[in-house]
């Protein structure tokens, strides 16, 4: 299933691999820090290693745009491990 987002169709879930020890001593954003807490919460909190979210979720459960949230999460796979 997708979902389109500004004209753009894209999957309608993603699924969270971004570690602890990835960002570990890094500066975060706002942003960065708002949707790393989340995924990290529905996924090792429920003592799992993954989670699937639609950016649409993401964006809902930290009331901002899917779009943003999309471009958060490329944001935070683009950092380098620490």
């Amino acid at each position: 299933m997708d979902e389109t987002i500004n004209g753009e169709t894209k999957p309608s879930r993603l699924l969270c691999s971004i570690t602890p020890s990835t960002l570990f001593g890094q500066q975060l954003g706002v942003y960065e820090y708002a949707v790393y807490t989340l995924l990290y919460r529905f996924s090792y909190g429920y003592s799992r290693c993954t989670c699937a979210f639609s950016y649409g979720q993401v964006g809902r459960e930290l009331r901002m745009s899917a779009k943003k949230a999309e471009q958060v999460l490329a944001q935070l796979e683009a950092r380098k491990p620490y």
